[in-house]
């Protein structure tokens, strides 16, 4: 428990340098990644010949992933820029919590930690795909006609109103409408702890199945309540909407 505190503040620590003692030092290289933990590449400061500094990893949600350090000699086209022998490259595997494994593509940044700790960011970025991590469980949707007269599902035991976007309004002969999108959230097989967000209409809160609960309430434009239209001749329609909350809820058991 101690070592994971001792991380997080030097983690801290780090960040600090990296946002705050950051400086253009005419540094150079260039890295490149392997798998989503390995990484490899070059990094000198050709105004410290001889200097070789660790580098420290990046993610575009403010994670640190880890360091190595670039030791490792490489070939003398390294050497005519670091000012030196070329014993500036790096490759290793980093050490990070599963947790970092969201399956999705995350920007990394590797940063150069000079001799005065000072650092500086590689010429490049890298785009990584973080995969591994379990996987959301997948709720059954429908999607309806917006120009049905009515919804079969907007009382339906177990399916809540999900989103009706403003992007998605279609004309329904002499108005406009939205398709609605439910979603099954009465299904037993769901495991406790899933979350979903969905319209906060009375409908949704009045039938929200047993061990369900509302963690949290916002306002966005994905669950349009009513469309207010106007249309002045052959002019394009203009169109207002209102909107109601939406809610994210979660099984708790």
């Amino acid at each position: 428990m101690c070592g994971k505190r001792v991380f997080a503040v030097v983690a801290f620590a780090l960040k600090l340098i990296l946002i705050f003692g950051m400086k253009d030092a005419g540094a150079e290289g260039y890295f490149s990644a392997v798998t989503q933990y390995r990484y490899e590449g070059w990094a000198c400061n050709p105004a410290t010949p001889n200097y070789a500094g660790w580098l420290h990893f990046w993610r575009d949600d403010g994670k640190f992933l880890g360091a190595l350090h670039a030791g490792i000699q490489r070939e003398q086209a390294v050497g005519n820029i670091c000012g030196d022998s070329g014993q500036h490259g790096f490759h290793g595997d980093l050490q990070f919590s599963a947790d970092y494994l969201d399956n999705k593509k995350h920007t990394v940044r590797a940063y150069f930690i000079n001799a005065d700790n000072t650092s500086f960011e590689l010429q490049n970025s890298i785009v990584v795909n973080f995969v591994g991590g379990s996987q959301p469980y997948q709720f059954n949707t429908i999607t309806g006609d917006a120009c049905q007269a009515a919804d079969p599902f907007i009382n339906a035991s177990g399916w809540l109103l999900k989103q009706r976007p403003s992007t998605d309004v279609v004309r329904c002969g002499s108005y406009w409408n939205i398709p609605p999108t439910h979603v099954y959230v009465g299904d037993a097989n769901a495991p406790v702890g899933s979350t979903l967000e969905v319209c906060g209409t009375k409908e949704n809160t009045n039938k929200l199945p047993q061990g369900w609960q509302i963690i949290s309430t916002q306002s966005n434009s994905s669950c349009v309540a009513r469309i207010s239209t106007y249309q002045y001749g052959s002019y394009p329609p203009e169109h207002t909407f209102y909107y109601f909350n939406t809610i994210r809820i979660k099984k708790i058991y």
